[in-house]
């Protein structure tokens, strides 16, 4: 129990491999993040089709789909705010991108590529957080009890 590091190589838009490192967060921050990542993702529990027969439970966390949300259900202002936490002990290319001037350049016309960073510092960090015998429990509770309404 203590901080772990990990890295993976993902390419860039012109197909470069860009070594990505990263640290898992220390308890105190990654309890506030996983708090603010509850929030968007108790939105899309609720946003899961009434009719579908499938448990949460039954389903691997998409962290892809988490990643994009950040950027596309959150306020434009909140946006960059939890990014550039989520990215706190982040290395690009062995620079550290919670730096804004640095976050400008390594992800400069490179989206996709700060997509699968996210990506990857979400599944690190949080897999074990929306399993199911951890929040995941609740948010299957939340997706029967909706289904239950109609």
């Amino acid at each position: 129990m203590a901080i772990k590091n990990y890295s993976v190589v993902l390419n860039d838009s012109e197909g470069k491999e860009v070594p990505i490192e990263i640290s898992t967060f220390p308890g105190r921050l990654g309890t506030k993040l996983a708090s603010k990542l509850l929030r968007i993702a108790s939105s899309f529990v609720k946003a899961l089709p009434s009719d579908s027969s499938d448990s949460l439970l039954d389903k691997a966390v998409n962290f892809e789909a988490l990643s994009k949300a950040l950027v596309e259900n959150l306020e434009e202002s909140k946006v960059l705010s939890i990014i550039q936490e989520l990215l706190t002990y982040t290395r690009v290319a062995g620079q550290e991108v919670a730096k804004g001037e640095i976050f400008d350049l390594v992800f400069s016309g490179e989206y996709g590529l700060l997509m699968g960073v996210l990506k990857f510092v979400l599944e690190k960090n949080f897999k074990s957080f929306f399993s199911e015998s951890a929040i995941g429990k609740i948010l299957a509770r939340v997706q029967e009890a909706l289904k239950t309404k109609k």
